[in-house]
């Protein structure tokens, strides 16, 4: 379900840009993601850990990193961090 929503979400944004449409396959491949070319892949990390703490999914690491999205001052370190 989460794939599909993701889907969803991207192929609109990329449809709102007046891009091509991406698919599922295509959207996350390791060579030029079509992700990649509608947000940061900084952004794109924040997303999911966003998306997890909005479903109630804790413990949740992508790569050993781990993000607080609740954690005012830690989120303040991020978008300090990836500008």
């Amino acid at each position: 379900m989460a794939s599909t929503l993701l889907l969803s979400t991207f192929s609109h944004m990329l449809q709102v840009l007046g891009m091509e449409s991406c698919l599922w396959d295509k959207l996350f491949s390791t060579d030029r993601a079509g992700a990649s070319s509608v947000v940061s892949e900084a952004r794109m990390l924040e997303g999911i850990f966003k998306f997890c703490d909005a479903n109630s999914l804790r413990n949740v690491n992508e790569g050993g990193f781990r993000m607080d999205v609740k954690n005012a001052s830690e989120m303040k370190m991020w978008d300090t961090y990836i500008i």
